[in-house]
């Protein structure tokens, strides 16, 4: 995935707004999955990161 000034070449803002757009997108659809499995967050998802709060054994490889 380019940098931020990789695009800016592709047709100025509306290729960043769009891209931004749909990982804002995948971040509520990841959030949603996260608080119907039961899990809380640490905070609300109004961008493109997500902050569950997990157990440990859920979180340990």
């Amino acid at each position: 995935m380019p940098g931020i000034r990789g695009l800016q070449g592709l047709s100025g803002d509306v290729a960043f707004t769009s891209m931004a757009q749909h990982a804002n997108a995948m971040a509520a659809k990841l959030a949603s999955g996260i608080t119907s499995a039961g899990h809380a967050l640490a905070a609300d998802t109004e961008t493109n990161q997500v902050f569950p709060i997990l157990p440990d054994p859920t979180a340990t490889p």
